[in-house]
């Protein structure tokens, strides 16, 4: 008997070693959301636009898998704590659809109702058993009347670059926002901002499709109101510019030839030169081309003649500069 007892103990002893301890039952997570952590608020012509991430943690850090409603609401009433319930009851609902947790959405509402005013956005979103989280931040916009996008766009293909003009329909003082689409890419960037009409895109490729846009932008307060984007305009940039005109051209007389030098253009790859050549004040005729040096000896000459030259610069794509201004030699 005293044996068995012996084995039994140590058998619950075992058991107690083998499962460690016990705690107390931890009670089922409600699956309260965390409150929205990113909401933004932005005016944007005739829309005021609303973005945020839905959570995917609760309150006691489990893990969603789904959600429940999401209450988006905007109104004018402040959010000090003596103005949070009058801010709730008369808040205006903003419809957004359901999400993952996870999923950043989107919302918009109409701006015109609430111009000239401060509105308060705030999101909150319900777990799966239909209770709500916190309410996010409270975001404050400051709600003016909608901005024109800038008008009558253009570009225009120069030699620093694309020149883009255009005219802003509207009294109040704005900046603009230049954007660009190139080639076959989906989304516009941001290039530039001005607080002018015109601005010169210097960073493009030739023979490549450029796709510009332009925002205006206002500054209201601490916010900043932005219009729509003005309709594209579409340019493909080509190299149809001429390089400088070759200066310092000097003749001098040889015994049998006239020796020609004159400054080099531009460094440009590719640059070539031609020579040309008038004799005793008659028609202009090319005596050489292709000249990667800017000089020429010229053999084709006779002594007692008066000879007038001038010389003109040709890039890779075969666009020639004006003639230089012309100099003459008379040989003995």
């Amino acid at each position: 008997m005293r044996g068995r007892l012996r084995q039994l103990t140590g058998l619950v002893a075992l058991g107690l070693a083998g499962c460690g301890y016990v705690g107390d039952p931890l009670p089922p997570s409600l699956k309260i959301p965390r409150p929205v952590a990113d909401l933004s608020v932005l005016q944007r012509g005739e829309k005021i636009l609303i973005e945020f991430t839905l959570p995917v943690l609760s309150t006691d850090g489990v893990g969603l898998n789904r959600l429940g409603e999401i209450d988006l609401r905007i109104g004018a009433e402040g959010v000090a704590p003596w103005h949070r319930e009058t801010w709730e009851a008369r808040a205006s609902a903003i419809p957004v659809p359901g999400g993952a947790p996870g999923e950043r959405l989107r919302a918009e509402t109409p701006a015109s109702a609430w111009a000239g005013r401060e509105v308060i956005v705030a999101a909150r979103v319900a777990g799966p058993s239909g209770r709500f989280s916190d309410w996010s931040d409270f975001r404050a916009l400051h709600v003016v009347r909608p901005l024109p996008p800038p008008a009558d766009l253009a570009a225009e293909n120069r030699p620093e670059g694309i020149r883009l003009s255009w005219r802003w329909p509207d009294e109040r003082p704005a900046r603009f926002r230049l954007l660009r689409r190139p080639g076959a890419q989906q989304a516009a960037v941001i290039l530039a901002e001005t607080d002018r009409q015109e601005w010169t895109d210097a960073g493009v490729d030739y023979g490549v499709e450029y796709l510009y846009q332009v925002q205006a932008l206002v500054r209201t307060g601490d916010d900043v109101a932005e219009s729509e984007a003005s309709p594209p305009v579409a340019i493909t940039p080509e190299d149809r510019f001429p390089p400088p005109v070759p200066s310092g051209l000097t003749a001098a007389p040889a015994p049998e030839s006239v020796e020609l030098s004159w400054e080099r253009s531009s460094e440009e790859p590719g640059l070539t030169y031609r020579l040309w050549r008038a004799v005793e004040g008659g028609p202009e005729e090319l005596v050489a081309e292709g000249l990667t040096a800017p000089g020429y000896s010229d053999r084709t000459v006779a002594g007692g003649k008066r000879y007038t030259y001038a010389v003109s610069a040709v890039d890779r794509l075969g666009n020639e500069s004006e003639k230089s201004p012309p100099v003459e030699v008379v040989l003995p």
